[in-house]
This record gives structure tokens, C-alpha cells and sequence, in this order.
């Protein structure tokens, strides 16, 4: 016979091999108790997700990180900490030191007289280091005090000498 007729004993035992295939899935998630991890949800409470708890200790690298997956939003405050930068890792470029003089008011010191001077940074700001206007002859020291103070000692010579100290004030800032 050569009949080009479709019958419809085919159709129903596709039917009826799609339908047992569907079950036996249905029935393994049922078994194992996992679920197919839904893409939306992430969190502790994720059904199906890899957590911290299932990865060895440095399973995750930097080589397997695909280009631009991990940025700055993804990473907590204070998570990221000076030695876990490896060394030459961030570029001058990267960052930029805005400074600024900041000039204390003078001290008059008397010929033969000790006497000090404070130039103090403003908030926001770290003291890293600094220099002084003296007249005369005077044996100057310098040094930082707290809490961001930049002091100048200084002993007049054999006339009177106006002393005045100036601190170099320096704000740091996250680079292009």
C-alpha cells in the first residue's frame, strides 16, 4: 500500500512521550527539592543560588570574572582595604591630591625669646607638612600636631623677628 495518509496513531504516541518526559522532570525537582534558581532572585533566601557557603576558599578569581562584572557599586564600604591592593594596582592617574598653603597668623617674638606659631588645616583636609616665614636668626622646628596642625618653634636671634608658620593641607580624590 502505498498510502500517503497520516494516521492518528503517531500523533498520540508523540503526545504521550512528550507528556511522560514532562512528568519525570516534574517528578525529580520534586525528589531532589531544588527548583530552577529564578534569575530575579538573589539574596540569602535564594532558592538553587551559589552562596559564599558553597565556594572554596579562592575558587573565584580575577581571570574568571568576566570584563566589567564587579564595579564600585557592587563593592561595600571599607570592604576593600590596603593590603588586599596589590602593589601597583592603582595609578597615579587614578588619583589626584588637591593641596592648598594655608597661612597661620604671626607670632612677634622678642630679640632672645622662644616662641611657636600654628597654621591649621581646614576640615576635610590632612596636614602633610609645611614650611615658615622668620626674620633674624632663629633655630626653627617644625612638626605636625593633633589634631591636623602644622607648628613652628622657633628662638629668636639677637633682634626681635616675626615668626609665622604654613602648612601644606591636602585633600585626596578618586581619579578618572
Amino acid at each position: 500500500m502505498d498510502h500517503k495518509t497520516l494516521t492518528i496513531a503517531p500523533i498520540v504516541v508523540s503526545l504521550a512521550v512528550i507528556l511522560l518526559l514532562g512528568a519525570n522532570i516534574g517528578l525529580i525537582a520534586s525528589v531532589s527539592g531544588k527548583q530552577p534558581a529564578d534569575p530575579t532572585n538573589f539574596g540569602p533566601n535564594c532558592v538553587g543560588c551559589i552562596s559564599t557557603q558553597n565556594l572554596s576558599h579562592s575558587a573565584v578569581t580575577n581571570p574568571k570574572l568576566a570584563p566589567g562584572s564587579v564595579s564600585s557599586t557592587d563593592v561595600g564600604a571599607g570592604q576593600v582595604t590596603t593590603p588586599n591592593i596589590a602593589d601597583q594596582a592603582v595609578a597615579t592617574p587614578k588619583i589626584f591630591m588637591n593641596t592648598v598653603d594655608v597661612i597661620g597668623p604671626s607670632t612677634q617674638l622678642a630679640a632672645g625669646t622662644d616662641g611657636f606659631a600654628i597654621a591649621v588645616c581646614p576640615s576635610g583636609t590632612v596636614v602633610t607638612g609645611g614650611g615658615y616665614f622668620a626674620g633674624g636668626s632663629t633655630v626653627i622646628i617644625m612638626h605636625t600636631t593633633a589634631p591636623n596642625n602644622w607648628l613652628v618653634e622657633a628662638i629668636a636671634g639677637p633682634t626681635s623677628t616675626t615668626l609665622t608658620a604654613i602648612a601644606k593641607c591636602a585633600s585626596i580624590h578618586q581619579g578618572g
